[in-house]
């Protein structure tokens, strides 16, 4: 008795190093344009740009104008977090501040070197990128 052919699988292909680079740019350039949209109207909700607006260059920073300015920093740096967040997995999204604890870029670098072209963070999360074949 003859078993059925068997499909061969099909050969993988990993994205190097500037395809992750390319797809980095491009991540950012989205995390950024969500982090605007979501934080101009709360700057206008909140009032901090009413508050923004009475700063002058050319005057001393108050103990009031300092903690608007750290208020405003703050703002950017959580709804930044957010939409990072909700934009990556949540697992991958960990595994970059890990990654980002690594001196020297190696956590990002090791995607040149790794079998899977895998980078610290994709490690972590058990996470990987594929070119597509046409």
């Amino acid at each position: 008795m003859n078993s059925p052919p068997v499909a061969a699988a099909p050969r993988v292909e990993y994205g190097g190093f500037w395809l992750r680079f390319l797809a980095y740019l491009i991540d950012g350039a989205v995390i950024t344009i969500g982090a605007l949209v979501v934080a101009i109207p709360l700057i206008f909700l909140t009032g901090l740009g009413t508050l923004l607006s009475q700063i002058h260059p050319e005057e001393d920073l108050n103990d009031t104008g300092f903690w608007l300015i750290m208020g405003v920093i703050f703002l950017f740096a959580t709804v930044s977090l957010v939409v990072t967040w909700l934009y990556h997995a949540t697992g991958r999204h960990f595994g970059k501040i890990v990654t980002n604890m690594v001196p020297a870029f190696i956590g990002y670098i090791m995607a040149g070197f790794t079998e899977q072209k895998q980078a610290l963070h994709d490690m972590i999360a058990g996470c990987l990128i594929l070119r597509r074949s046409n």
